[in-house]
């Protein structure tokens, strides 16, 4: 283009401006670009349409197929619902409509393996309705004949629609290797099974399509696996499609093939793997013109392919010859561009010289204030949009008033905007402070120099910041300091979260006391200064506080925890320390106390503070508090080690009976770790499977016979032996797990049950104890709702023992427990009656069922106040409707008076221990039971 500007011509007369030769050009080229990218957006669009026409039409096809093959299924479960056999009547009642319905299915046919030697009554059988029947095959030629022996026939049995069809009626489908594999193949598989491409015998021979094939099995098999099936099928079912007829049909009825810019065609595969076209749309070639060729853009054909019950299909798509309406938006670009194009350089010409003229002046007055005013007002807007505050003050003036604060400063200290000009710098620092950072900064003034440090100003309300202020010169041309910019940053937040942090690193953040980490500080520091006096470690837990959590709640628990930590605190000297150590878990670091027995006078001031009665929310809690002892230097020589050993005495204290301190003792060591043994066997015992449980009968008086069991757990571990449940459902307790052993109990009790019901030994029920803490589990009530479901039980054939004591915690809670219990079905009823502390006010409110007397009251029946005890419990218990349960009965004198009183039920050793699964179905096939002194 340079070349072409430099000529003589446009240098000496000229005719065109270089503008408008540039106008001239660009115009042309952005006319091009523009050309080109329509163009590519139509042919894009082009291409998307196809894809998604495309897509549309194989979604048609395939649904059609689909439905073609449900059709079939549908065949199917007609004679999976007559248990395998259908009357010829009935196929055809179900068949015909569908035939009717649905022009491409050529034939429903309903296959049957026929032995060779079922053949001659087969045959005859048919003869009767269909004179000179006989089981064909293909000969030479492809003509029909009698079919040769052989030991089995896959014989069209019921076709339908019988006109066009009447040849291949008896047609034996097992002659043709072809049609045998992939029949085989739905036998194996029992699934609908379809063959490669192949001309159906309907019509001349020319029509194309395919069978798709499903297994009959015999009623009430196992079908499961290859084997299984072949030996239970009976036949199958099978029905011909043409292929054709079904795309062509389905497009057509969903108004696919209106649309003649695109041409379809579906491809089957032969059994030889040729993929041959059995549906064309439109049926002629497609072209296209030479100008279309030339703008190109056409997408190219997309083909799509899918399975149909094992065979593959392709659907192919080709875009027609687009006429110009497809093209008119990028030649309608071409040519208003090339118009417009004239037109631009033609005004670009007529006005060159005079914009030439007013763009140099406005270039060089731009290029003025950009240099002046453009930054001035970058640096105000970025210094006023600055989130730190910023001062800018004098340097020469006494005082360094401020003469600019940005709206953040103004914000921070909470002046109003303008207020801080005029102020000298140090009437934002804090009255009256005198640290090392002010006087820093002092200095850095003096010096005319750059100063950083920490300080802590006032703002106008009063509130205190802690800042970290950094000054900064700002010098003239000469290098004389006029002002200095005073950047501060508010570090009020960070410095507070960093104390918080620090002081949660060493105090508990419920009680304030002090948490391990400090704890053990405090030992190593109380050990150091020891001289040789005794340092006391003690270990103390509040004894059963876990009933506060899961009775009144956590934030309860957290307030008497609070409190508990308080009186603590106060009752053991300043010295001394106190620490949480997690949960209801305090330490003590005693210092003071030469011997065992001012230790032990201390820790006895702190227990009795315990122990004082907690007013809180309306209840009046008492608790009281178990305590181990280790003292240094006897008892370990570093924190560790005592913290270890105190806690080692405290869970001796628990384990014989709380409510007591114990001072360690070397012999403790071997306890705990058995106790941590224990808790680790515990652990993994449910997830390897070493529970069993025993089941206890429980007889009616009236008839002899047993009516129900009670489930009893009992412990096989490899190492420990037979574990009995007296030494582990405590362990369980405090450690949570008895909630997961639980469920066990309660799914394995109730699937034992129902295998014995479902084995005819009677409507059992089962009896299952729940503990404390699966009751006061939110989910208990959906728990037995789900165990029931899986297992099949009965919810009146559950009942489940609850303890007095645990109804009493929360009274209203349990009421509203056991009633959605109730609601289900389930039995409930009061185990170890008369042990605990119940209030017969509550006891009528109770929705029990049974009371079980408890076996310390059977066997007082001796004395004859321990006889009139058990009479009245009966009593009362009938009075409320209420069965009862005696537990313990060991002699025939107990069973003879509990008979006499009325009681219902007895268990107990005179009739069975608890045993094991298979000793208590003996017992149980027996039916009625007879006493036996022998057993107690």
């Amino acid at each position: 283009m340079n070349r072409l500007l430099a000529h003589p011509l446009f240098q000496q007369r000229r005719f065109v401006s270089r503008a408008a030769v540039a106008t001239l050009l660009a115009g042309f080229a952005l006319t091009a670009l523009l050309f080109g990218v329509a163009r590519e957006l139509e042919a894009e669009r082009a291409r998307a349409e196809l894809a998604q026409r495309s897509a549309v039409r194989t979604a048609a096809v395939t649904r059609a197929f689909a439905d073609a093959v449900h059709d079939l299924r549908a065949l199917n479960l007609l004679f999976t619902a007559g248990g395998g056999e259908v009357s010829r009547e009935a196929f055809n009642a179900f068949a015909q409509p569908l035939a009717a319905r649905n022009g491409y299915l050529k034939a429903l046919v309903y296959q049957r393996f026929v032995s060779a030697a079922e053949r001659p009554a087969f045959e005859a059988e048919r003869r009767q309705f269909w004179p000179g029947f006989a089981i064909t095959e293909r000969g030479p030629g492809g003509v029909l004949a009698p079919a040769g022996q052989r030991a089995r026939y896959l014989v069209n049995d019921y076709v339908v629609p019988v006109a066009g069809n009447a040849s291949v009626f008896g047609y034996d489908a097992w002659s043709r290797p072809e049609q045998r594999a992939f029949t085989q193949r739905a036998i194996d598989t029992g699934e609908a099974t379809a063959s490669p491409l192949m001309r159906l015998v309907q019509g001349d021979g020319s029509l194309r399509g395919m069978l798709v094939v499903m297994p009959v099995y015999r009623a009430g098999t196992d079908a499961a696996g290859a084997p299984a099936r072949r030996a239970a099928v009976l036949g199958t079912m099978a029905v011909a499609i043409d292929a054709g007829v079904l795309v062509g049909g389905s497009l057509d009825a969903a108004r696919l093939l209106a649309n003649s810019d695109y041409a379809l065609t579906l491809y089957g595969r032969t059994d030889s793997g040729e993929r041959v076209a059995v549906f064309s749309h439109p049926g002629a070639a497609v072209t296209r013109a030479a100008w279309e060729r030339w703008l190109g853009g056409v997408p190219s054909p997309i083909t799509r392919s899918f399975v149909v019950a094992g065979s593959q299909w392709d659907l192919t798509t080709v875009p027609v010859a687009r006429g110009l309406d497809k093209q008119v938006g990028s030649l309608s670009i071409l040519g208003y561009g090339f118009v417009l194009t004239l037109a631009a350089a033609a005004l670009v010409q007529q006005r060159s010289a005079r914009t030439r003229r007013i763009e140099s002046l406005v270039e060089r007055r731009t290029a003025d204030l950009a240099l002046t005013a453009g930054a001035l007002r970058l640096h105000q807007r970025a210094i006023e949009s600055a989130a730190n505050p910023i001062l800018l003050i004098s340097a020469p003036r006494h005082g360094y008033p401020i003469e600019y604060a940005n709206p953040a400063c103004e914000r921070t200290l909470g002046y109003e905007p303008g207020e801080l000009v005029g102020k000298p710098l140090a009437s934002l620092a804090l009255t009256g402070s005198d640290e090392p950072g002010l006087e820093e900064l002092r200095q850095a003034l003096h010096e005319c120099r750059e100063g950083h440090a920490l300080v802590r100003q006032a703002t106008r309300d009063g509130r205190e910041l802690l800042s970290e202020v950094y000054i900064a010169p700002v010098n003239n041309a000469q290098g004389v300091t006029e002002h200095f910019v005073v950047t501060t940053y508010d570090v009020t937040v960070a410095k507070r979260y960093e104390a918080e942090l620090a002081h949660r690193a060493r105090y508990d953040t419920l009680t304030g006391l002090a948490n391990r980490a400090l704890l053990a500080d405090r030992i190593e520091r109380a050990i150091a200064t020891a001289g040789g006096t005794p340092v006391w470690a003690v270990a103390l837990d509040i004894d059963h506080f876990k009933l506060i959590n899961d009775t009144l709640g956590r934030r309860l628990g957290d307030e008497v925890l609070r409190a508990l930590a308080t009186r603590i605190a106060g009752a053991i000297p300043q010295a001394d320390t106190a620490a949480r150590a997690g949960g209801d878990d305090f330490m003590l670091v005693l210092t003071g106390c030469s011997d065992e027995r001012q230790a032990a006078a201390q820790l006895q001031a702190v227990r009795e503070a315990i122990a004082e009665p907690l007013e809180l929310d309306g209840r009046t809690l008492v608790f009281g508090s178990s305590a181990g002892v280790a003292g240094y230097p006897a008892d370990g020589q570093d924190s560790e080690t005592l913290v270890k050993h105190a806690e080692v005495a405290m869970y001796r204290a628990k384990q014989t009976g709380r409510n007591a301190v114990h001072f360690y003792a070397p012999h403790m060591n071997a306890h705990a770790a058995d106790r941590l043994a224990l808790e680790a066997a515990l652990r993994s015992a449910l997830r390897e499977d070493q529970f069993e449980l025993y089941f206890q009968p429980q007889v009616d008086l009236g008839s002899g016979r047993v009516v129900g069991t009670e489930a009893l757990i009992r412990w096989r571990h490899p190492h420990f032996g037979t574990v009995r449940p007296e030494r582990f459902i405590a362990l369980a307790e405090e450690t949570g797990l008895i909630v997961p052993i639980g469920a066990w109990v309660l799914r394995a009790a109730c699937r034992q049950n129902r295998d014995w019901q479902r084995a005819g030994l009677g409507h059992l029920r089962v009896g299952v104890n729940l503990s404390a803490r699966q009751f006061s589990e939110p989910d208990l009530v959906q728990t037995v709702r789900t165990v029931l479901a899986e297992t099949g039980l009965g919810a009146d054939s559950l009942e489940i023992e609850l303890t007095e004591s645990m109804m009493m915690a929360d009274v209203e809670a349990a009421i509203d427990t056991m009633r959605c219990l109730k609601s289900m079905g389930v039995k409930l009823s009061i185990d170890d009656f008369g042990t605990g502390y119940s209030s017969l006010a509550y006891l009528k409110r109770f929705p029990v069922d049974v009371l079980k007397i408890d076996r310390s009251f059977v066997h007082d029946m001796v004395s004859p106040d321990g006889a009139a005890m058990v009479d009245a419990i009966i009593s009362m218990a009938h009075g409320l409707r209420m069965q009862v349960i005696a537990e313990g009965v060991e002699t025939l004198d107990q069973l003879d008076y509990l008979r006499g009183c009325g009681c219902d039920e007895v268990q107990g050793h005179i009739y069975a221990r608890p045993e094991p699964v298979h000793a208590v179905e003996a017992l149980l096939r027996k039916g009625r039971v007879e006493p036996s002194p022998e057993h107690a």
